[in-house]
């Protein structure tokens, strides 16, 4: 499920290298890890992945 998050989002972020595009979903998935509602953890990751992928851009 995750590697579809990290898939999209080193497509929109190509000058970001991979290991660390799933580096930091892993991160962000870490921290929605015991949430009890699973079904929005997907968009919930890629959204927050997103905002640090581009902060990181610069």
């Amino acid at each position: 499920m995750m590697a579809v998050v990290v898939e999209r989002l080193a497509g929109r972020y190509p000058q970001i290298p991979l290991a660390e595009v799933a580096h930091v979903v892993d991160d962000v998935y870490a921290k929605f890890a015991s949430s009890p509602v699973r079904d929005y953890i997907p968009m919930l990751v890629e959204r927050h992945a997103e905002h640090e992928l581009a902060a990181r851009e610069g």
